[in-house]
């Protein structure tokens, strides 16, 4: 095999490490290893190119002069002539030997002979013969693709093209109508509450549209009113549902539809359960309660509920309260306690503030405790209205209340202490009793109505009036952080603590006496600064009044108090206790 088929071989083998398939190019590998094979194919490869050259050339013998010399009669002042490459029979472009080590791509595009002098390309060299194949080496030839010769005419004999025929252009079509460019959109509802509202609408078309219908579920409790564009009613159900929108651009045009979605939120009471506490529980207790009792001369009631977070759960109330009236002496008595949610038995805590104050507190006061009470009370007055100094009056009355509301925050300090030995089972602790207190005392006098308060903890008392701004009696105690406050315990109940806790006041102006945990506090006036806000505990009693018809002194006023007492204030799910003197 000469030189030029090796060459060719060489360049094969590269062809094929470059383009094939790992798999496929050992394959093709394998056969470029069998040499007879190469070589026979080379054979015919070179037999069918010398048949077809020769073709070619005695074609070309019996072409006319003026075709074969067409170029002869050019000028060196036309314009450069573009040459066609050379090339061999069957159109194959001529390309020089390559020499040693040199590569080409396996698919080089055709090469351009340009020539601006007019030269002729150069001539196809000629193919070496090759001996024909021993038969053993025979392979059946490769039928070649036929292709028609280069010929390259003369312009002078050439006549003009042929005019295109022209073909009929189509009738005009009206373009497709572009889609609308609208979108509407839909407040968000709320379960139970009522709804109304026009829906919006937005994109490029937004300014020229008119809605002609909404269509709604008709299950969901809202409908479409055609006379205001509005949406309207009470929505039954939570969830989203999808609405269609009929609109239009004119009086003449068609209507178009949309669809979207409108979104009912759930009501967020629906979503807290309601559980009931484990009444074989040592320290159960109902997990709401209320009261109302009827004094001479005034009404007390007073209301307490579970909230949702201890609901939720299961768990249990831990808030209490009491209300007392001793005729003797028309006392009026209202302790609140709130019991710390981190203590787990701080509701047996506040019970024993309560019941065990309510109880002690009432013995005080049938006996020579309320006797000096009311001889203080008396002698403030008379310093009054005598114009004399008061001091000695104000010290007087302090006194006679730490005998009596100080001894019972004293009292119930004891009995918290004494309760956890007798649960030993329990493996109980003092601080697992923790409880705030709000232990509250009042008496219509002649003159003027006496309040008195003993206050450890949050929450918060006060003394309403009808024309004067509203007197707390005492400060809350809030921590560094949020929910944090003091409790009653053996460090509140000392001569110093007890007479700095003991706040009094005698005033003509009368309205009410409102005690409360935080339950109530923290939604109504949000900051301990606002407790001292007079328009806060005026819109607070104005919600009792509109809600639960306090003022109605009937019956039935705290069983309106206690379904007051579930109120919505989002982030407040506290024990809820009220109790007022009015």
């Amino acid at each position: 095999m000469d030189m030029r088929a090796v060459m060719m071989k060489k360049h094969i083998r590269s062809f094929i490490q470059e383009c094939l398939k790992p798999e496929e190019a050992s394959d093709v590998h394998g056969f470029m290893e069998n040499k007879i094979a190469v070589d026979a194919l080379m054979q015919e490869i070179v037999k069918v190119v010398q048949k077809h050259w020769r073709k070619h050339l005695d074609e070309r013998k019996k072409l006319p002069m003026e075709v074969k010399n067409n170029n002869e009669g050019d000028s060196p002042e036309t314009e450069p002539t573009h040459q066609l490459p050379a090339t061999t029979p069957q159109g194959i472009v001529e390309r020089p030997p390559l020499g040693h080590g040199q590569t080409t791509h396996p698919n080089p595009g055709p090469a351009r002979n340009v020539s601006n002098e007019g030269a002729p390309a150069a001539a196809a060299p000629t193919p070496p013969s090759v001996p024909a194949p021993a038969p053993s080496q025979a392979v059946e030839p490769v039928q070649p693709i036929k292709a028609s010769p280069v010929v390259t005419p003369n312009p002078a004999t050439l006549s003009a093209p042929a005019q295109p025929a022209v073909i009929p252009k189509a009738a005009p079509h009206a373009p497709a109508p572009l889609a609308a460019q609208v979108s509407f959109r839909f407040v968000n509802g709320k379960s139970g509450v009522e709804y109304c509202a026009k829906p919006t609408s937005s994109g490029a078309d937004a300014a020229t549209c008119k809605i002609k219908l909404v269509e709604l579920p008709s299950d969901i409790g809202l409908s479409w009113d055609a006379s205001t564009g509005e949406i309207k009613g009470i929505p039954g159900k939570d969830g989203s549902f999808e609405v269609k929108v009929w609109f239009a651009f004119g009086a003449t045009d068609s209507p178009h539809t949309s669809k979207t979605e409108l979104v009912i939120n759930p009501d967020p009471k629906s979503l807290w359960k309601d559980l009931p506490s484990n009444r074989e529980d040592p320290y159960w207790k109902a997990d709401e309660d209320s009261k109302h009792v009827q004094g001479d001369n005034a009404l007390m009631v007073a209301a307490s509920k579970r909230g949702r977070s201890h609901a939720h759960v299961g768990s249990f109330r831990d808030d209490d309260f009491l209300l007392s009236y001793l005729p003797e002496g028309q006392w009026h008595i209202a302790i609140v306690s709130d019991g710390a949610g981190s203590a787990k038995f701080s509701r047996r805590g506040s019970e024993i503030i309560c019941h065990n104050g309510g109880k002690h507190l009432k013995e005080l006061l049938s006996g020579e405790g309320g006797m000096q009470v009311q001889q203080a009370t008396e002698a403030l007055h008379q310093a009054r209205v005598s114009g004399a100094s008061t001091d000695a009056a104000i010290g007087q009355l302090h006194n006679a209340l730490f005998t009596t509301i100080g001894y019972t925050a004293h009292h119930v300090t004891k009995a918290i202490m004494d309760e956890f030995p007798k649960r030993q089972e329990l493996g109980a602790a003092f601080k697992d009793y923790s409880s705030t207190a709000l232990i509250g005392l009042c008496r219509r006098f002649p003159f003027g109505v006496l309040c008195a308060t003993y206050w450890v903890g949050d929450g918060a008392v006060a003394i309403m009036r009808n024309s004067h701004d509203t007197i707390l009696l005492g400060e809350a105690d809030s921590g560094e952080f949020s929910g944090q406050t003091r409790f009653l315990d053996p460090a509140e109940v000392t001569q110093e603590a007890l007479l700095k806790r003991i706040r009094f006041e005698l005033i003509d102006d009368f309205k009410a006496m409102i005690l409360m945990s935080d339950g109530i506090s923290d939604p109504f006036f949000e900051t301990d600064a606002n407790l001292g806000n007079h328009a806060k505990w005026v819109s607070l009693w104005k919600d009792l009044d509109d809600k639960a018809q306090i003022e109605k002194k009937d019956v039935d006023v705290a069983v309106r108090l206690l379904a007051w007492l579930d109120f919505w204030s989002p982030g407040n799910h506290d024990d809820r206790t009220i109790a007022a003197i009015y």
